[in-house]
């Protein structure tokens, strides 16, 4: 696999693992104390290994250099950009940026629109739109002495005479029913 191909693997699963219950085991504001900063160690010792893939680095490389070289930020952060955004969303909590405070219900709809799935935002309509042929073929499938029996029915719906006609015919061509079909059809041709 390509690296562009496990940065996508990344970040649809293995972070969306690792943050998965942050709120819980991982405080919305990281304070630096011995247990935080513990925390934060494994989760860099977990995120290692797909940024080592990712950038297709030696052991010896740092975790920073990783997270620089994979352009992706350390989990901690993201972590802490989740519980922010939980906070916001769940609890009505606010925000303030560049002094203007933000909302849940400016926020959500921002959120909401981007995690909808490509194929939710449009809708296709499937309603089958081809008109009616003039000629209609049908074949039986019957198989007799290496021969396909074919039925043509065909009716010719634009004329005054809207009665169908059908013929029966047998066909020499190879014995299935592909070759009924265009048999019949070589036959209402010509």
């Amino acid at each position: 696999m390509t690296p562009k191909h496990l940065r996508q693997i990344y970040f649809r699963s293995i972070e969306r693992m690792i943050v998965y219950g942050a709120q819980i085991y991982f405080p919305p504001i990281c304070k630096r104390n011995k247990k935080n900063t513990e925390k934060v160690e494994k989760l860099k010792a977990i995120q290692r290994n797909p940024l080592s893939k990712i950038a297709k680095a030696s052991y010896t490389a740092s975790n920073a250099s990783l997270n620089i070289i994979c352009n992706i930020p350390p989990i901690h952060l993201t972590i802490e950009r989740e519980n922010r955004l939980f906070i916001i969303l769940n609890a009505d909590g606010k925000f303030v940026f560049e002094n203007k405070e933000f909302g849940k219900e400016e926020i959500a709809t921002k959120i909401r629109s981007s995690r909808i799935h490509p194929a939710k935002k449009r809708k296709y309509d499937y309603v089958k739109t081809i008109g009616e042929a003039d000629y209609s073929f049908y074949t039986d499938g019957s198989q007799q002495e290496n021969r396909c029996g074919g039925t043509e029915s065909n009716l010719n719906r634009n004329s005054a005479d809207s009665r169908p006609r059908s013929r029966r015919l047998r066909c020499e061509l190879g014995g299935d029913a592909h070759a009924a079909e265009s048999c019949s059809a070589r036959e209402a041709a010509g």
